[in-house]
């Protein structure tokens, strides 16, 4: 019976000394280091989150439209080229639109294979550098565009139908388009959008 008694005493001892050596290392924890000040807690709340917008100097009119270059440069012949997109972006300005062309990150490489910039794409095409968009790499260039056009209440000019995005893309007017003998044919009359 002693012999269970000294166990028993052991095994408390021991036990005591773990909670002890967990109790000051949870102390440690706590405080403040040296040289750091203490912070208060955060308080749980809505978490707001500004995105920052991938062309803050961009110049938005009543005649606007966002045209999704990386869609409308395989108008013709399904093969990436420079020539689809300046044909659509005379029709539209002949129509009294004031395109803002937006491609994906990898365009540079798509049309020249090298790596392109805003100041070079709007030096290829003609338009001012503000009226034009390079979405992020790593990011999706459909939401992006969508994104611009519906903060912006602005048309599409793609054959996208963006069903990743349903209701985004209820918000906005596409305006389908193709290529057809040399010359580029875009719907300037779309109907409003489905959400609307």
């Amino acid at each position: 019976m002693p012999k269970l008694i000294e166990s028993g005493l052991v095994a408390a001892s021991v036990l005591i000394a773990l909670f002890g050596v967990f109790g000051v290392l949870r102390w440690l924890n706590g405080r403040p280091r040296r040289g750091k000040t203490p912070v208060a807690p955060r308080r749980p709340g809505p978490v707001r989150r500004r995105r920052p917008s991938v062309a803050p100097d961009l110049e938005i009119t009543p005649r606007s439209v966002v045209v999704d270059g990386s869609n409308v440069m395989f108008w013709a012949d399904n093969a990436p080229t420079a020539g689809a997109v300046q044909k659509v972006l005379t029709t539209l300005r002949e129509a009294g639109k004031e395109p803002i062309l937006c491609f994906d990150a990898n365009i540079g490489y798509k049309l020249a294979n090298q790596h392109l910039d805003r100041g070079e794409l709007a030096l290829l095409f003609g338009i001012p550098q503000s009226q034009v968009v390079i979405c992020p790499s790593r990011t999706d260039g459909d939401a992006t565009i969508l994104r611009i056009a519906t903060e912006n209440r602005l048309p599409v000019v793609s054959n996208d139908r963006y069903r990743d995005y349903p209701d985004l893309v209820k918000q906005v007017r596409l305006m389908p388009g193709s290529i057809v003998k040399g010359e580029a044919r875009v719907l300037l009359n779309p109907r409003p959008p489905r959400g609307s």
